[in-house]
């Protein structure tokens, strides 16, 4: 069977060839078409900056605004700081060294493998030492810096984490909120449960209808049903 690999024909769309002849070419010939200067480009509304930054791919002269501050934090993420740190390290954050996916991936990059990988993670902590006498790598160990993309990566991973933890604790509310507002469910004071609308959840929940909820509206009704 034949592996087909895609390829960009040009080079200018391909990213990571911003250094790739095509792309110089592309970049003399706008300057040529502008008297030799580079042309300025002003994108008032630039929103999260696509056109700025291929405009900066160009080699143009660019300026970006927007008044919305998400959008201008983005900016600043995608045209300011890559510039400023381009070729920079600085130590990973610590929270990053406790993740162990995350820790291996950027070892592999640096071209660690095998006996020398496997130590490594060891002298982090992870993996198995099976009572290997090992000296702890320090946070500030040049070996843990790195640069711009790997940061990026680990505030991702610390971003996503904890979206998916407290995501996790409103997906209990909804559904307990849910349960409480539905007209269509009600309490089985004989089985102790909630009967007919929701009778699965991702997460276990303790129900008390007559505790404090995100949603009251709890009544009894003299056969000692509780209806919601």
């Amino acid at each position: 069977m034949e592996n087909v690999k895609e390829e960009t024909a040009g080079g200018i769309l391909h990213w990571g060839r911003e250094n790739d002849e095509a792309l110089h070419w592309f970049r003399k010939e706008i300057r040529k078409a502008y008297g030799g200067r580079k042309p300025r480009v002003l994108d008032p509304f630039a929103g999260g900056g696509a056109v700025p930054l291929e405009a900066l791919r160009l080699g143009c002269d660019v300026t970006a605004t927007d008044i919305n501050p998400v959008a201008w934090f983005i900016l600043k993420c995608t045209l300011e700081y890559p510039q400023q740190l381009a070729g920079k390290k600085h130590p990973l954050p610590e929270f990053a060294l406790h993740d162990d996916e995350y820790i291996a991936a950027f070892f592999k990059a640096q071209g660690f493998k095998g006996a020398t990988l496997r130590t490594l993670l060891q002298r982090l902590g992870h993996g198995d030492e099976r009572g290997a006498q090992l000296d702890l790598i320090s946070v500030k160990d040049p070996l843990l810096d790195a640069n711009l993309a790997w940061h990026v990566r680990a505030w991702g991973r610390w971003v996503l984490a904890r979206a998916r933890k407290d995501l996790a604790m409103l997906a209990a509310s909804l559904d307990r909120a849910a349960n409480y507002m539905s007209t269509l469910c009600i309490w089985e004071p004989v089985a102790a449960e909630i009967k007919q609308t929701f009778l699965r959840f991702a997460l276990p929940i303790t129900w008390d209808p007559f505790g404090s909820s995100v949603a009251s509206g709890g009544t009894c009704d003299p056969a000692g049903t509780a209806v919601f």
